[in-house]
């Protein structure tokens, strides 16, 4: 269960970030979306195996469909509650802090999917 995870918070971003972010989810693209390690990641998921798995070439694979349902929708999820919002905004500002960095000759491309619109 979820909020049996040690560290309810940083798992809830990490599973979230995933479900909104269409972009594998690989393990190395969430900490570095997140400003964590892999290590972390993996720490931070480590009590709900029951949710997640780690699939070929560290993909992140959520095994209950409706687990984003549940998340995204404030009236059942409450204190878990995620705004899709707040994860692209903490993205781009992610990309932007490591564009802007002095060494700028890494390149990032990821696409960003909009699930939805926002009223």
């Amino acid at each position: 269960m979820l909020s049996s995870a040690e560290d309810t918070a940083t798992t809830v971003q990490i599973i979230s970030t995933a479900l909104t972010l269409r972009y594998g989810p690989r393990v190395v693209a969430l900490a570095f979306n997140l400003d964590l390690s892999p290590s972390d990641i993996k720490l931070g998921l480590i009590d709900i195996g029951s949710l997640v798995e780690y699939g070929e070439y560290d993909f992140l694979n959520i095994l209950h469909a409706s687990l984003s349902d549940f998340l995204f929708d404030e009236s059942r999820s409450q204190e878990l509650y995620i705004d899709r919002r707040s994860i692209h905004t903490r993205s781009v500002q992610t990309l932007l802090r490591e564009y802007l960095k002095p060494h700028g000759a890494k390149r990032f491309i990821i696409t960003l999917y909009h699930t939805e619109t926002y009223y």
